[in-house]
């Protein structure tokens, strides 16, 4: 804008200086003993598109408060029709929000930009989890909270079960969710020859702001059949997203044969590769339980799908080599000893660099085991340094419910229950002769040796129970009624918490730092250009003087993790409207508009 002075027509340039920083996400490193499941105060999520012509409502959000209550907003920020919902949440409960327009949340059409993004937000720490509940047709989705958020995923998926092929088509899917806006989303298919909507071997950028939402869907429904499934798809980002993986109505059979019997949704929502690890345990999600007339349960579909991010990776089943691997391939493993093929408690997966492992499980129905297995999946957390030291917990289905618990040998006396009362329910948990240990992972009765436990348990449905414990152990559900099964992780993913954004202006100093004095710490620059890590020290802070994404890594008490985060700089743009005319002695005032 210019003013000009009728008298003495001079020209006055007016410029502003003032600029703004907008940190998008502050990273702090908190202790890694204090983890409670998936517990935190923002999570993002994208729900898939399930058949209605197998079953796909109703869907809930499970909230689930701790020692505190808890203010919870849920809202679809891409989609300003949707009224944000605010709950107020006692402690020591769950509340269960039902989403009653499917139309607002499944994230369809496919290969379109849909605004279907879900945040949930709390005051205090709550852990939150999506359900599919329709009796025939059911899973669970945990939610990952900030360890869902990355900038980087691997596709891991199954390769031994067909969709059903119903009239409302029931396919694998990955749906992607923006957090900020200008999000570019690089895409990369190229061992994939069919999705819905794009070429073969597709690769693509799409833009996404924050809350908008992208489905990529199969078009095929024979896993088994080469790059017919999505495993092995590669997803990376400039700025944070969420990605929720599933595959609709999978049934037990193989090439060439007709689905007969039980067929079942699986998924979950993935973990970025910054999240991964090389060291995991999978658990037999129905070890040594029974069917419901008392005969052991034998037919329990009990696979780990295995995916390397790195070429040459090599893994190790209970320290015995398995396989070598390429980046980007996937092959899959029996929960059961190496050698003999045996059904055991768990098995140890290890590798020279970083894996997903997916375990899919499953049980017939305990009314016609001939029909096959209903089926859930989970993607499993790594074991190093993580876990939860509180765990909440709640039955949903009527039939059978398993819970399936993995710690060291030094934490398995110290496990305390309580129902959603605080009353004490420790006659719910496993016993002493119920612990196994874990091949390949110590000497039995070692302090560090991993033991695994699976119990039934007769809960009461509809409120939560805590499973407390002083050290970290991670936990999983198996929930079963009539006619299907949910099955999912409830333990943390990741050591680390990143505490809420924050802002400054120019002439702050923004100082990224950890809260405690960690070992091998070093701070990288990502290169947008070159793909490649700047490294910028290992003190215990460095200052941010650019956008772009930031990154640490960091190794303590022998653990090793890492975080990261997007910084933006940004110039406000503002008018101060058209130009004006004023004579000597006026006065004009203008108001800013942006």
């Amino acid at each position: 804008m210019i003013i000009t002075n009728k008298t003495s027509q001079k020209t006055v340039a007016m410029r502003l200086f003032k600029q703004v920083l907008f940190v998008l996400a502050g990273l702090f490193l908190f202790s890694v003993f204090e983890g409670k499941a998936q517990v935190d105060r923002t999570f993002w999520f994208v729900a898939p598109e399930v058949t209605s012509s197998h079953g796909d409502n109703p869907v809930y959000l499970r909230i689930t408060t701790f020692d505190q209550p808890a203010n919870v907003t849920i809202s679809i920020p891409a989609n300003p029709a949707f009224t944000p919902v605010n709950l107020v949440i006692n402690a020591n409960t769950q509340h269960r929000y039902e989403f009653t327009n499917l139309n607002l949340i499944e994230n369809r059409p496919a290969a379109t930009i849909n605004n279907k993004g879900i945040l949930i937000t709390s005051n205090v720490d709550v852990s939150v989890y999506y359900e599919v509940a329709h009796k025939n047709n059911p899973d669970k989705f945990t939610l990952k909270g900030e360890n869902a958020l990355g900038y980087e995923f691997y596709v891991p998926s199954q390769n031994h079960f067909r969709n059903r092929n119903l009239t409302v088509p029931d396919r694998e899917r990955i749906d992607i969710v923006a957090t900020e806006d200008n999000t570019i989303v690089s895409i990369d298919f190229n061992n994939i020859d069919q999705i819905e909507g794009h070429p073969a071997n597709a690769v693509f950028d799409i833009v996404l702001n924050r809350g908008q939402t992208y489905c990529l869907q199969a078009a095929g429904t024979n896993a088994w059949q080469t790059q017919r499934h999505l495993g092995g798809a590669y997803i990376r980002s400039n700025k944070p997203i969420a990605v929720t993986i599933s595959d609709d109505s999978i049934a037990e059979v193989s090439s060439g044969q007709t689905i007969i019997g039980a067929y079942d949704l699986i998924g979950d929502q993935l973990i970025p590769t910054n999240i991964i690890g090389t060291d995991y345990i999978a658990m037999h999600s129905a070890y040594l339980q029974n069917e419901p007339n008392g005969t052991p349960i034998t037919n329990s579909i009990q696979k780990v799908y295995i995916l390397a991010t790195q070429d040459n990776t090599d893994v190790y089943i209970n320290g015995v080599y398995s396989k070598t691997l390429s980046r980007r391939e996937m092959y899959s493993v029996n929960i059961a000893n190496p050698v003999t093929g045996l059904v055991v408690n768990a098995i140890h997966i290890t590798s020279n660099k970083p894996i997903y492992a997916y375990q899919v499980s499953g049980i017939t129905h305990p009314n016609n085991p001939s029909s096959g297995n209903e089926l859930g999946s989970a993607i499993l957390p790594p074991i190093k340094c993580t876990g939860s030291s509180v765990v909440a917990v709640t039955r949903t289905l009527t039939q059978r419910f398993f819970m399936q618990i993995m710690t060291q040998y030094k934490n398995i006396n110290n496990f305390q229950m309580v129902d959603y009362q605080g009353a004490n329910a420790n006659a719910f948990l496993p016993t002493a002769s119920e612990w196994y240990p874990v091949t390949g992972t110590g000497a039995p009765g070692a302090p560090d040796t991993w033991y695994t436990a699976v119990k039934q348990m007769n809960l009461a449905t509809g409120n939560p129970y805590r499973v407390i414990n002083s050290g970290l152990f991670h936990l999983s559900v198996m929930d079963e009624n009539s006619g299907s099964m949910s099955y999912g992780y409830f333990s943390s993913y990741s050591n680390l918490t990143i505490s809420p954004p924050e802002a400054a202006c120019v002439g702050d100093v923004v100082v990224l730092r950890t809260t405690q004095n960690l070992t091998n710490l070093n701070w990288y620059y990502f290169n947008e250009q070159t793909f490649e890590e700047v490294h910028l020290g290992s003190a215990p802070q460095i200052i941010a003087n650019e956008s772009g994404r930031y990154i640490v890594r960091m190794v303590t008490l022998g653990c090793e993790a890492s975080d990261e985060l997007y910084v933006e700089f940004k110039r406000p743009e503002f008018t101060l409207g058209e130009d004006v005319e004023v004579c000597a002695g006026e006065t004009v005032s203008f108001n800013i508009a942006g």
